[in-house]
């Protein structure tokens, strides 16, 4: 991950193929926001936790500011992982999930604290028409 996720576009850099897919075609405006120094930002709001990479370190739990996850044992089992750049074989005995969206404030410190790339998929809020 980059120090600089979120802060340009979103955290694309971590699931750009999920994200795109939250996106409709048709849509080219997102809710954006600029930074103490002038910075365009794009906040990105969690849509869940691919149980399949996530290794149930609690790290997202951790620094979550809208508590929007939670642990759930499972019975384990020995994953195949890429940790910071390095591949690892470790055994996985909980996985995070999301608990409440609704309470995300896109602010993607999950996705900058997460060793595992890609295991947290979030995406930009669309700006719609209000009728």
């Amino acid at each position: 991950m980059t120090d600089d996720c979120c802060t340009s576009s979103s955290c694309e850099s971590s699931n750009t193929d999920k994200i795109e897919k939250n996106i409709p075609e048709n849509s080219d405006q997102v809710f954006t926001s600029l930074t103490k120094s002038g910075k365009k930002w794009v906040p990105t709001y969690l849509m869940g936790v691919d149980a399949k990479k996530c290794i149930g370190c609690g790290k997202c739990v951790q620094i979550c500011q809208g508590k929007c996850y939670k642990l759930k044992d499972i019975e384990h089992e020995k994953r195949s992982v890429v940790i910071n750049g390095r591949e690892r074989v470790i055994t996985v005995k909980r996985i995070a999930e999301v608990g409440n969206t609704d309470n995300c404030y896109g602010d993607c410190h999950c996705h900058l604290i997460c060793p595992v790339h890609g295991a947290i998929i979030c995406a930009p809020k669309l700006i719609t028409a209000f009728n």
